[in-house]
Order: structure tokens, then C-alpha cells, then sequence
């Protein structure tokens, strides 16, 4: 039966049929033979369809969508997908290559043949093999099986270590931590903005993201790292908020990054605009938002016509002394009054058109009319039986009575310039040839019309800081203590000049008047007493002169020290060790005690506490991000910057003999983030200068009288700080600061019993232009020839620059990365600095420069400092061999010291 049934089938549909559905399959139809079918089939789709069936939803399907028969059989028809098929990729038979993908009918994309998430390597994935699911980045390793789970490149070796515990072993054998010295770096760790440190093991600068592509990323110019050089940006989020943004009132929003809403400063001058650019009303009162020589509290220029003090008020014209006359007169922009000026707004008694005229009071000075003319010189004392004789018959505004000296020559009288040379007393002070145009207190050795002056001694009549017996200055060609020659700075008087940074002597030790070149070698005191680099048994004279030192026992290392003598040294083939060198981490004796690295580093403030700023014994004391530190001249008080909080912290002795922290400064003063610190002796406590990155702002803070004001005069006009940080003061009182952002030295001159600055001047580098030979200056050191050394962070490099403010770079770039703090130990003379980016302090010294502490990993107390985990070392305060050092990132004082000290 089964076998008559098709019979009939094919009987009736014709030859369309291959076989009818008996198995419940579907019927099973001939296929197309290159587009045809045999009468009286017709070929639809792929398949032979007989009369009649046209309309067959089967039959009429075909393979639409990219769907494809490829396996030769009509039962499944349309079974493949060439869209997704990798062995049928856009038609039947095409085969994508291994490691590819077929996405909408093309070879292409990567594979993920393990399902593990991973895409194959061979086409651009990360997973090293496809194959193995528990294979790829992320994966755990098992150490010595042979199998490179995490695809790091190698096998982990089952000796690897986890040294900062944090679950990540390190990447020199096979692990993925890429700083196994640090517990808070390794892959999957959130990342730190402006740190400078690839945190999360990515190998990618992710610190300074810009989401919202405004052109400000979020690191600012106070933060270690900030590709940009700019501000910070303070919404991320928003293209319309940046530092550079134009800040409107009432609207809530702080478009300017200023840290406070609606405070428009369109002139910078530090006051709030009173009216925004669209005309809003602000809360300032600056009346002048475009003209920074205008907003309140700024100095009134009588006369002008100008409201200078944005006080709405007619203070132009001040009467200060109600005598109906006002300073303004005729020729002034303004003259309310319509009167002559008056020329004493101190004394009601003096003005123009006084009833009573000039007093006529000889030798008193005093012009009380107001008509340029005194005493008996003016013409209403003619008929003053006092002032008979006493006419100014030379028209210089000086009688006989006066003080003339000589009535008939307007050149000579109370005042003059004395000229040398011709025996007249021009200034009538009865010394003739007695010049001081400087008012310096000496005569001039020459007049201005070149005549010598008869026991005249000051060199340069012009400059009040040129006289005999002031001080020196080198590298600016400049002969201050009028010797007769330039750059011979002689601090110990022993006839010798300075002869190092800058100077043109031959004295090792300016500050020692038996140390010099013409001194006798002292064979037993291990100082180099004839300055000629060699000392005791080393010397020439001492190996003739003492029988101690008879013998070969020459200085190999030419480091000043010979293996023999009271002064031995230890090691003669390396010139960093001798004895009293500071001992550095070179695996070498450096000071000649026996014990090579032996500087030991602890923790001084309470370990456990974790950027607090709390008060108290140092030993329970805590800081949040301290920074710079600076001594008093007696190293009684170490001031400390605690930028975290704002504040600053002083270190002192208390009562009881111990060590004591308390918070001299708070936020609620001003402070934002407090970076450098400069301490000047004064009466009391003394003067406290501040650096405030953040703000732009150098503090002046009187330490008896807790108060503060800021330094932004520059000759009158207010100053552009940017990002303000190292201070410095020189032999004559002046302020220097490391202008970071701007890449340049400020000189400032200022009054230390109050402020604000009297001048403030570009003293080296040049302010805000690509060509500055200082890129962002941020440490300062004052030396003692009057220059300056300088730790630049923008190039990483040290740098010296002269009094005259020419630039010399001492270490090149290169051996720092961010060189952030600077400090000189006068009592040891070693010159210190501190790099968070290296996490390292290390010390200029003999043959260059030489790791103190940091770039290990251990972090206990009393461990050798060569071997310890230094996180982000920012300010340094030296004193005598050992160092404070302050932790921004770590928020604790560590001590360096050796184990003596």
C-alpha cells in the first residue's frame, strides 16, 4: 500500500513532487536546477511548485531575510541565516576566517569562541586564547601551572610577592600590580585625578579628564599633576562652567569656578562686579567692573574727577582741614569750590587768600598764603621792619632770612644739588662738595657733572642701597660696598670674597674668618683651612709639616680627605664619603662611622590618625595634607601648612618640654588651600607670610595680632598671582615669590608692620610667555650671596638664579619629576628636596644628586630611610643633618635622622 500511495501522488500534482508528506515532514518538493523546473512545475524560490500551489505559504516563502538552503535538501529548505553563519557568511560555502565574526553577511568584528567576554587576540581582542573560557585579562593566575591566565605575558611565579598586601602581586613576575610598594595602587582600583600616579595599573593618563570638553580639565595649577596648566574645572558636567566663564548674578550658579555664585570679577581686581554683562544687579560694589584702578577701598585721586572708591560720594575735592579751601584748583579736572588750591590741607591757618597774608616769620618754612613764595620772601612782608634786608632778590623762593646762603644766585639755597669742585655751598648746609642725592646718609665720592667730592665715599649717588659697609650682592654687576670691585661679598671679613654661586672670591667658607686661602692648613680639625679642596693628611703642607701624616697618603677621590690623619677617610675611591658627610642612600659609608645607609625615617605624628587636623602632642597630633614647613630663625616654632584643612599648625616646645601642636590660623581667616610658609622676626611672634595657590593670594599675617591682608599691588595696579608657592626674603627685606602659573619670580617690597605691598615687580623669568626661562617655579631658597635657588616643577629641574635675576640651571631635567619642595640646611649645608611624584627626597651633594629616603616599601618606624615608603613627600624643613618631612598624600611628619641624632 505504501507503495501506491505516491503513485497517485505524483499522478496528481504532476512531476513537482519528490515526496508527500507521510511522516508528518512537509511535502518534499523537487528543487530548482539552475532557475528552472520541468513543465508543468514553475520555480519558486528554490523550489519546484506545481500548478495550482502558487499560493502555498510554504511553497511561495523562498528564502527571504538573508535566510539560504546550503545543505542541499529541500526537507529544510531555508535552515541557514548568511547574515550570522560564519560558514556560510553572506552566501552559501563563504567561511569567515578564524577569529572573526560574520555581522550582516560580513567577515568581520572579533570572535569570543570561549564565551568568556573576551574577543580573540588575533583580531584585535585581548584574550590570549579563545579557547580556554578561564583564560583572559582579569582572570585568576595560578602560579607555576605553565598557563598565562590573566594574559600578563608571563606565568606567575609562585615566589612572587605581595609586599603592600593588597591582594595583587607584583608585575615583575607575572603578577598585575604595578607598584607592589604601594597598598593603595593596582588594576581595579578607582583612580585619583591629579595625583600624577596611574593608580589603576592602566597605563593610561586617565588623572585629568575633561568629560564635558569645555577645554578645563579637573586638576588645577595647585594640584602635583595638571597637564593642562590651567584651573580647575568645577563642574565636569557642564560646557558653560569653567574658570574662563563669564559668572552672571542671580542665577545660583557659580559659572566662573570662583568657589562662590553670581560674584562676577570682570577686571580681576578682587572685588565683585555691581552689575553683571546683561545688566543684572550683582552684591558687589565694584562701580567700575572694567577699569581695575576702580572698586572700593582703592586709593582717591583728588582732583580727577574720577570716583576711584566706588563710595558715590564727592570726595574729590577733600577740605580736611574746613578752612573753605579745597586741594583742587584751577587746571584740576574738577574744582567745585572755583577757588585756588590748598596748598596745607592740614592747617586751617594756611591757604589761599589768608586775610592775614604771609606770617613772616623768618625760618619758619611756611608758605601761609599759599602763593609759592615764604616768609620774607613773599612781597607782603616787604614793608616788616623784620624782613628789611630780607628780600629774595633771586627769585628762588629763599631769603637771607630764610636760610640763603647767597640771594644773588637762584642756584644756591635751602635744598640745592651740591656740586664738588668749585668751593660753593649750594644746599647752604655751611659744608660745601657734600652731594647725597640718594639720602643714603653718605656724600657722593662723585657729583652728577663728574666732579670728584672731597671725602665723599659713596660709589653711586643714585642707588640708596650702594654705600660703604652694605652688603654685597653678586651676579649683577653692581659694587654696593663702594670696595671697587663687583660681586666681593666678604661676610667674614677676612679679605677673602665668597667664592661659590655666583661670586668672584676665593673663600670656601665666608662664614669662618680663619677659613680662607691664605690661612695655614690646620692638620687635626678636618676643615679645609687653606681652601684649596684638600684637608688635613690630604694637604701638601701637612704631609711635609706633621710627621702624623708622613707617609704616601695621597687623596685619591679628591673629596678634601686622605685615608690617614685624626680625619681619616674611609673610602678613597668614592668622593660622596668622608667624614661628617650626610649619609645618602648609595649602599656606601658615607660618613665614615662603620654603617653604610644607616639614616633611619619615623613617624612623629599619630600614626592612626588619617588626615585630621587635631591639636595636642605631636606624638597624638594628626595633619590633613600638610605641605610646606618653615623655622623661625631660632628653630624654636616650625610653622606647618595644612592645606587639607585650611589651616596653619605651629610645632613648638610646650611647659612641660615636649613637643606640641597647635592651630595658629583657621579657615574662617581666609585660607584655602595654604602650600609655602616664610617666617620673619618682628617684634613678638613676629610676621608670617602664606602662600594660597587656589586663590592666587599671598597672606601677610601678623602672628601677635591675628589678621591678614593680601599682596596684590604691583606698582599700583593690582597683580595677576597664579598659583603662588615658594617665598623667600632677601638681605634687605624684599619678598620674593615663585610665581608657578605664571612662570616667573615676584619681587616684593613691603611694609612688615602692616600691608598692603608698596611694589611688587617681575624680578626673573618672564610672566606668563613661553619663552620664560622658568617654566612654574615652586621651591625657593634664599643664598646667602644674595641669589636664589629654585626647584622647577615645570620642567623638572634646579635652577639658580643671581641677584640680578639671570638664570643657570644646577640639575637638569630629567632627574626629578616634580621637584615640589626645596630647603637648605645652613647648619649642615646640605640642599634637600622632595619629589611626590617619585616618592623620594633626595639631597644635592658631591657628584650630583643623591636619594635620602623613599623608593622602598616599608613603612614602620625606625626603618632604614633608604628602604622607606615615601607616598607623596612634599615640604621639607632641614636642621642640622636631620629632616622633617611632610606626607600631603600619607597626612602624617616623618623625621630623617641618623641613628646618633
Amino acid at each position: 500500500m505504501r507503495f501506491l500511495l505516491p503513485a497517485v501522488s505524483i499522478l496528481a500534482l504532476g512531476s513537482c513532487l519528490f515526496e508527500p508528506d507521510l511522516d508528518g515532514g512537509g511535502d518534499r518538493y523537487f528543487p530548482c536546477i539552475d532557475g528552472t523546473c520541468p513543465p508543468p512545475c514553475t520555480c519558486i524560490g528554490n523550489i519546484c511548485a506545481p500548478p495550482g500551489r502558487l499560493d502555498d505559504p510554504v511553497i511561495c516563502a523562498g528564502c527571504q531575510d538573508g535566510m539560504a538552503d546550503c545543505d542541499g535538501s529541500t526537507r529544510t529548505r531555508c535552515e541557514t541565516d548568511t547574515r550570522s553563519d560564519r560558514d556560510h557568511c553572506g552566501g552559501c560555502g563563504v567561511r569567515c576566517p578564524d577569529g572573526q565574526d560574520c555581522v550582516d553577511g560580513d567577515c568581520s568584528g572579533c570572535a569570543d569562541g570561549d564565551g568568556d567576554g573576551h574577543a580573540d587576540a588575533s583580531c584585535g581582542g585581548d584574550d590570549c586564547d579563545d579557547s580556554d573560557p578561564g583564560t583572559h585579562p582579569g582572570a585568576a593566575e595560578i602560579c607555576g601551572d605553565g598557563i598565562d591566565q590573566d594574559c600578563s605575558g608571563v606565568d606567575l611565579d609562585c615566589d612572587c610577592s605581595d609586599s603592600d598586601h593588597d591582594g595583587h602581586f607584583e608585575a615583575g613576575c607575572g603578577g598585575d600590580d604595578c607598584d607592589d610598594g604601594n597598598r593603595r595602587i593596582f588594576p581595579g582600583i578607582e583612580e585619583s585625578p591629579c595625583d600624577g600616579i596611574d593608580r589603576n595599573c592602566n597605563g593610561f593618563s586617565d588623572e585629568a579628564p575633561d568629560e564635558d570638553g569645555d577645554g578645563f580639565d579637573v586638576c588645577g595649577i595647585y594640584d602635583i599633576y595638571n597637564p593642562d596648566g590651567r584651573p580647575a574645572d568645577c563642574d565636569d558636567s557642564s560646557v558653560d562652567i569653567h574658570p574662563d566663564a563669564i559668572e552672571y548674578c542671580g542665577d545660583g550658579i557659580d559659572q566662573d569656578c570662583s568657589g562662590k555664585a553670581s560674584d562676577p570679577d570682570s577686571d580681576g581686581d578682587g572685588h565683585v562686579d555691581a552689575w553683571d554683562l546683561n545688566g543684572d544687579r550683582c552684591s558687589g560694589r565694584d562701580c567700575a567692573p572694567s577699569d581695575p584702578r576702580i572698586h572700593p577701598g582703592a586709593a582717591e585721586i583728588p582732583c580727577d574727577g574720577i570716583d576711584q572708591n566706588c563710595n558715590g560720594m564727592d570726595d574729590e575735592a577733600p577740605d580736611a582741614d574746613g578752612d573753605g579751601y579745597d586741594v583742587c584748583g584751577p587746571g584740576d579736572a574738577i574744582d567745585p569750590d572755583n577757588k585756588p588750591a590748598d596748598c596745607a590741607d592740614w592747617a586751617d591757618w594756611i591757604h589761599p587768600g589768608d586775610a592775614t597774608g604771609e606770617l613772616c616769620e623768618s625760618g619758619d618754612l611756611l608758605d601761609e598764603d599759599c602763593d609759592g613764595r615764604i616768609n620774607c620772601a613773599d612781597e607782603d612782608c616787604a614793608l616788616v621792619a623784620d624782613c628789611q634786608g630780607c628780600q629774595d632778590g633771586d627769585g628762588d623762593g629763599y631769603t637771607a632770612c630764610d636760610g640763603d646762603c647767597d640771594d644773588a644766585i637762584a642756584a644756591r639755597h635751602p635744598g640745592a644739588y651740591d656740586l664738588c669742585g668749585d668751593d660753593l655751598d649750594q644746599d647752604c648746609s655751611s659744608l660745601p662738595n657734600d652731594p647725597d642725592l640718594d639720602g643714603d646718609g653718605f656724600v657722593a665720592a662723585v657729583d652728577l657733572a663728574g666732579n670728584p667730592c672731597a671725602g665723599g665715599t659713596d660709589c653711586d649717588d643714585l642707588d640708596a642701597m650702594a654705600f660703604p659697609g652694605a652688603i654685597e650682592l653678586c651676579g649683577n654687576d653692581s659694587d654696593e660696598d663702594c670696595s671697587g670691585q663687583i660681586d666681593d661679598l666678604d661676610l667674614d671679613a677676612d679679605g677673602y670674597a665668597m667664592g661659590d654661586l655666583g661670586c668672584g672670591g676665593t673663600d670656601c667658607n665666608d662664614l669662618d674668618g680663619e677659613v680662607h686661602p691664605g690661612a695655614l692648613e690646620d692638620c687635626h680639625d678636618g676643615v679645609d683651612n687653606d681652601c684649596d679642596e684638600r684637608i688635613d693628611c690630604a694637604d701638601p703642607y701637612c704631609q711635609i709639616a706633621d710627621e702624623s701624616c708622613f707617609g704616601e697618603c695621597p687623596d685619591q677621590d679628591q673629596d678634601g680627605f686622605a685615608p690617614c690623619g685624626d680625619f681619616a677617610d674611609c673610602d678613597d675611591a668614592a668622593a660622596q664619603s668622608y667624614p661628617g658627610a650626610i649619609e645618602v642612600c648609595d649602599g656606601l659609608d658615607n660618613d665614615c662611622d662603620e654603617d653604610a645607609d644607616e639614616s633611619l625615617i619615623m613617624t612623629v605624628s599619630n600614626a592612626s590618625i588619617h588626615c585630621e587636623s587635631i591639636d595636642g602632642p605631636l606624638e597624638s597630633a594628626g595633619f590633613n595634607q600638610p605641605a610646606g614647613m618653615a623655622w623661625t630663625l631660632d628653630y624654636s616654632v616650625l610653622y606647618l601648612a595644612d592645606s587639607g584643612g585650611g589651616r596653619i599648625r605651629s610645632i613648638h616646645r610646650s611647659d612641660r618640654d615636649e613637643w606640641e601642636v597647635e592651630t595658629v590660623l583657621g579657615s574662617e581667616f581666609g585660607l584655602v588651600q595654604p602650600t609655602d610658609l616664610l617666617h620673619v622676626p618682628g617684634d613678638g611672634s613676629g610676621i608670617l607670610f602664606v602662600s594660597d595657590p587656589p586663590v592666587d593670594t599671598v597672606w601677610i599675617v601678623d602672628l601677635d595680632d591675628v589678621d591678614g591682608g593680601r599682596l596684590e599691588y604691583q606698582n599700583g595696579s593690582p597683580i595677576a598671582f597664579r598659583a603662588p608657592r615658594g617665598l623667600a626674603m632677601d638681605w634687605y627685606g624684599r619678598l620674593y615669590v615663585a610665581d608657578s602659573g605664571n612662570g616667573c619670580i615676584r619681587r616684593v617690597s613691603v611694609d612688615t608692620r602692616g600691608y598692603p605691598a608698596l611694589t611688587v615687580e617681575t624680578f626673573a623669568g618672564a610672566c606668563d610667555s613661553e619663552n620664560s626661562e622658568l617654566q612654574a617655579p615652586a621651591g625657593l631658597a634664599f643664598m646667602l650671596d644674595g641669589g636664589f635657588l629654585v626647584s622647577d616643577i615645570g620642567d623638572g629641574s634646579i635652577k639658580y638664579v643671581s641677584s640680578s635675576g639671570d638664570v643657570l640651571v644646577v640639575v637638569a631635567p630629567g632627574e626629578f619629576n616634580h621637584p615640589i619642595g626645596l630647603a637648605v640646611d645652613w647648619i649642615s649645608g646640605g640642599i634637600y628636596i622632595s619629589d611626590p611624584l617619585q616618592h623620594r627626597v633626595a639631597r644635592i651633594g658631591p657628584g650630583g644628586v643623591w636619594t635620602v629616603a623613599g623608593l622602598g616599601n616599608d613603612q614602620s618606624d625606625l626603618c632604614p630611610a633608604c628602604e622607606a615608603l615615601l607616598l607623596s613627600p612634599t615640604g621639607l624643613a632641614p636642621l642640622a643633618g636631620t629632616v622633617f618631612v611632610s606626607d600631603i598624600e600619607d597626612c602624617h611628619l616623618r623625621l630623617i635622622a641618623d641613628p646618633g641624632s
